[in-house]
């Protein structure tokens, strides 16, 4: 029999390496997706802020209370992890890296289809944090509103009225992206802004 995210969260705040083991297995690489997508960072720095998110989920697991969900538990701490990166990044006034996130190392990108994600990724990137994070959780990663809820540490009345404004905001820059394409630097960067 499987057992839930929530039984292997539950074990492994009783110190059980294996079930934490097998969770970390399982959420791994959705959590290096949504990481790598609300920063843009390359690979290896997304790599170590995936396991940092994990770390962090190890040593919090005995604070986990099973009234949510493990997944969307797990997308808060990586969502947290990213938003201290980001601060600190500006803090050293380090630029954003130029990477793609929203392509997979696997697929072999026509180029109009290599376009489209550049566009894409761009509007994504000029969202604010909070509004990047709710369209990155919902679309990306297929979390319930719920489970965004609980990641963002908003009610899913407040995930609703992000998404919603995240959507019009990206119809909106994905319109001027279309009568201005930016130039290849100018791809991607993130907004500094949340709301």
């Amino acid at each position: 029999m499987t057992r839930s995210d929530e039984e292997l969260l539950a074990s492994a705040g009783r110190g059980d390496q294996a079930a934490f083991a097998l969770l970390a297995q399982r959420h791994y690489e959705p959590i290096l997706r949504f990481v790598r997508r609300f920063l843009g960072a390359d690979l290896a720095a997304c790599e170590d802020l995936a396991q940092e998110t994990l770390l962090r989920a190890w040593r919090y697991a005995p604070r986990f209370e099973p009234r949510g969900s493990a997944r969307g538990w797990l997308f808060q701490i990586a969502t947290n992890a990213c938003l201290n990166q980001r601060r600190a990044m500006r803090l050293r006034g380090a630029a954003p890296l130029d990477a793609d996130p929203l392509s997979t190392a696997d697929a072999p990108a026509a180029a109009e289809s290599h376009e489209r994600h550049q566009r894409i990724r761009s509007a994504v990137a000029r969202l604010p944090e909070s509004q990047r994070a709710a369209i990155l959780l919902r679309h990306f990663e297929e979390l319930t509103y719920a489970q965004i809820a609980e990641a963002l540490e908003v009610s899913p009345a407040a995930v609703e009225s992000l998404l919603h404004r995240a959507r019009s905001r990206l119809r909106e820059l994905l319109q001027e992206i279309a009568e201005n394409p930016p130039t290849p630097e100018g791809l991607g960067r993130p907004a500094c802004s949340s709301g």
